[in-house]
C-alpha cells in the first residue's frame, strides 16, 4: 500500500513538472526582415518597447539597439544579416531605478550575455554624464571599445509604441 501511494506521488510530481515545462513560454522565433531598418522597427514592436530605441550604427558598419523599455530599465540588441536580417537581444534587462523610484545616476554598463559576431567585444556606458542623450529620458550613453574610445558613427532614435499611441492622439 506504502509502495502505491509513493508511486502515485512520485507520477504526480512527474506531471506536475512535465505541465509546468509545458507552460514555459519557449524561445520565439524571430521574424527575418528585408533590411536593417526593418530589423531594428520589428525589435521595437516584437519587444514592446515604450520609449526610444537608439539605433546605433558603429564605426565597423554593426547595428547595436539600446532599449529603454520603460523607465529607468533597458536592454540592447544587434541587427545581423544572416540570410536576411534579424534581431537578437544581447543582454538581460538592467534597471537603473533606485529604491524610491528615482534615476540612479551613476547607471551601469551591459555585457553581452550572448555570442554574437562583433568586430571587438564592446562595453554600453549609460549614465548621465555620456556623450549621446536618449530622447524623452534621464539617461545618456555611449558604446566603447576595449581602449574606452567610442566606436559610435552614428545614431537614430526609432520611437517606442506608447509614445507612437501619444503622437496619434495629439499628446
Amino acid at each position: 500500500m506504502k509502495s502505491a501511494i509513493f508511486m502515485l506521488i512520485i507520477g504526480a510530481v512527474f506531471l506536475a513538472n512535465g505541465c509546468s515545462s509545458e507552460s514555459a513560454e519557449p524561445d520565439k522565433e524571430v521574424p527575418v526582415y528585408h533590411s536593417a531598418e526593418e530589423a531594428a522597427k520589428g525589435f521595437v514592436e516584437e519587444e514592446n518597447i515604450w520609449k526610444s530605441t537608439a539605433w546605433i550604427t558603429t564605426k565597423a558598419n554593426e547595428y547595436i539597439l539600446l532599449a529603454e523599455e520603460r523607465e529607468n530599465v533597458f536592454f540592447v540588441g544587434a541587427v545581423t544579416n544572416e540570410d536576411g536580417y534579424r534581431y537578437h537581444v544581447l543582454s538581460a534587462r538592467a534597471s537603473y531605478r533606485g529604491p524610491d523610484g528615482e534615476a540612479v545616476e551613476g547607471g551601469g554598463s551591459f555585457e553581452w550575455t550572448e555570442d554574437h559576431d562583433m568586430e571587438e567585444p564592446y562595453t554600453l556606458h549609460i549614465s548621465m554624464e555620456e556623450d549621446y542623450k536618449l530622447p524623452d529620458s534621464e539617461y545618456t550613453f555611449d558604446l566603447m571599445n576595449n581602449k574606452d574610445e567610442s566606436v559610435i558613427a552614428s545614431v537614430e532614435f526609432l520611437k517606442g509604441l506608447r509614445q507612437d499611441e501619444e503622437d496619434a492622439n495629439g499628446r
